[in-house]
Order: structure tokens, then C-alpha cells, then sequence
């Protein structure tokens, strides 16, 4: 499945309000974040078998923010409430 067909199926699929592509590897392996109906952002992952989601352990929000040919993949995290949610 192509990137923007993953997009819309999420968008689609009603699984979030948000969601965002941030990076694809050479392999086909689809890094990105969405955001949830409770305003916290968290990571993911995406290739042919499927989704692992990525939440840091006591972070507020997670953000994958790439991913390389080797399947290694950085980001950022919250940990702190932010003022407004």
C-alpha cells in the first residue's frame, strides 16, 4: 500500500483526527505521528505487516519523526502537560 493510500484510509477509516507521514525508507516502511480525540500525539510505524504504535513510557506525546534503511527510527517525546489541553 502507497503512502497516500495509507493516508487516506486512516482519514478515511475514522482512526484520528490528525495523522502525518514524516518519512519512508527504502523498504517501504512508513514512519509517522497521529493525534488523538485527547489532543496527545503518538508515533508510528507502518509496512507490510502492519502497524506497531510508538508511545514512550511517561510521555505526554510522542513524535516519530523518521525512520532509516535499517529499520531505526528517532523522534521526539513530551513529558509535560502543555498549557491549552
Amino acid at each position: 500500500m502507497g503512502a497516500l493510500a495509507f493516508l487516506m484510509f486512516l482519514k478515511v477509516g475514522g482512526q484520528c483526527p490528525a495523522t502525518s507521514i514524516t518519512s519512508l525508507n527504502d523498504q517501504g516502511r512508513i514512519a509517522g505521528n497521529y493525534l488523538d480525540d485527547q489532543n496527545h500525539f503518538h508515533g508510528f510505524l507502518f509496512d507490510v505487516n502492519g502497524f506497531s504504535y510508538v508511545d514512550i513510557p511517561g510521555a505526554t506525546d510522542t513524535h516519530v519523526n523518521g525512520v532509516n534503511n535499517l529499520n531505526q527510527f528517532g523522534g521526539l517525546l513530551h513529558r509535560c502537560p502543555r498549557f491549552g489541553r
